[in-house]
């Protein structure tokens, strides 16, 4: 028994005279690769605006514009004129990149009759909401909640564009005084 402590003891004070303790002896090392990629900045033009027609409000009701140009009128809304979606184009990004898209919930468009433009009354203004758009759905879960988004995969060549449409809906409620009404809202894309 004496001989296997001094054997022990002779171990532990040659791993002292290297330098080394005994927990430094179980350590390991391994290397590993570091990688980024670098995506081009995005652009996005606005190509046409949305417009509704002209529209004769007798009572409450709904104008729905699809993305196909496609007007529904419900309610006391007679519908009559030209319409038109909004065209929108990104380009210049990284080609064969799926990029997201994030429309407004809603607008209100303001008459260009209106006493106080920054506060109008209900016969001042038209709610647009239900913002509608062709690009291709998908669901994404974050933190337990699945939300839907909207995206469009960029080509894959030199110009790396793609185009996408919206449309929404307008929202009367009987009161609205005859005039013409406006608003603008952003949409924003950025990489998925």
């Amino acid at each position: 028994m004496k001989n296997l402590i001094r054997v022990g003891a002779a171990g532990t004070a040659m791993v002292i005279a290297m330098g080394l303790s005994p927990a430094a002896m179980a350590a390991a090392t391994a290397n590993s690769n570091a990688t980024v990629e670098i995506l081009k900045p995005i652009q996005l033009e606005n190509i046409s605006g949305l417009d509704f027609g002209a529209i004769a409000v007798n009572t409450a009701g709904t104008i729905a514009l699809s993305t196909d140009n496609v007007a529904n009128c419900t309610g006391g809304i007679v519908c009559t004129g030209t319409t038109q979606i909004s065209e929108f184009r990104v380009f210049n990004g990284t080609a064969g990149k799926t990029v997201t898209i994030t429309m407004p919930n809603n607008l209100d468009l303001v008459s260009t009759a209106a006493v106080n433009p920054a506060s109008p009354t209900a016969a001042e203004k038209v709610e647009l909401s239900n913002f509608t758009t062709n690009a291709a759905s998908r669901s994404v879960t974050v933190n337990g909640n699945t939300a839907t988004v909207r995206e469009v995969t960029l080509s894959n060549n030199a110009a790396a564009e793609a185009n996408f449409k919206l449309g929404g809906t307008l929202n009367f409620d009987g009161s609205e005084a005859a005039g013409t009404y406006n608003g603008t809202f952003g949409v924003t894309v950025e990489y998925s």
